[in-house]
């Protein structure tokens, strides 16, 4: 029997972790691009923090999306690693997931890793059959809640993205605080007594 070549949404999702990995590489050369010109130009140093800030969550989403292209790569040139494939939903009202045209799945795999991904509603059928024809031991569990699901729907769930997004959020608080006081992040470290 041979086998059928992968689904469209792993294809597109190793599309999108492609870009993401040059999108965050540029964001994160940029950065530090700016924060060097920062350490040189005496004007420019209230932005050196934002700066490093940027760079070093660029790195750390680069990781977060090189891991997951190399799990999608390996389940894509030996997909008999799936072992258990979880229904998972995308949001948290049914009809809200019905509207995305997208189902979200679990795959475990038996190195100890797990990728959530999005099928597309019109592959959702090839993708069981590529997963079965695979792999035909393969458990598939049903839909289930989580209880945490609402904390922080934005970001699908990663724990990652949940602590890049409160950590861009605080660092643009407090550009936004030290350009309303008209002052330095340096003068406001200061301040507080901390010695600069």
């Amino acid at each position: 029997m041979q086998r059928i070549e992968s689904p469209k949404s792993l294809i597109l999702l190793k599309s999108r972790c492609i870009r993401g990995c040059f999108l965050f590489s540029a964001i994160a050369l940029v950065a530090l691009l700016f924060g060097g010109i920062g350490v040189i130009a005496p004007h420019l140093r209230v932005w050196i923090g934002f700066a490093f800030l940027l760079a070093g969550m660029s790195l750390v989403a680069l990781h977060h999306v090189r891991s997951r292209y190399h799990l999608l790569a390996h389940i894509m040139s030996i997909p008999d690693v799936i072992y258990w494939t979880q229904e998972r939903p995308i949001s948290s009202s049914l009809t809200s997931q019905a509207l995305s045209g997208k189902q979200s799945f679990r795959l475990h795999l038996n190195i100890g890793e797990y990728l959530d991904i999005d099928v597309i509603t019109d592959d959702i059928e090839y993708f069981r059959q590529w997963v079965d024809q695979n792999n035909r031991h393969v458990n598939w569990a049903k839909l289930y809640k989580y209880t945490w699901f609402k904390i922080m729907p934005f970001t699908n769930n990663t724990p990652v993205l949940n602590w890049l997004a409160i950590i861009l959020g605080g660092g643009l608080t407090s550009l936004v605080l030290a350009a309303v006081f008209k002052s330095n992040l340096l003068g406001l470290i200061g301040s507080f007594g901390i010695p600069v």
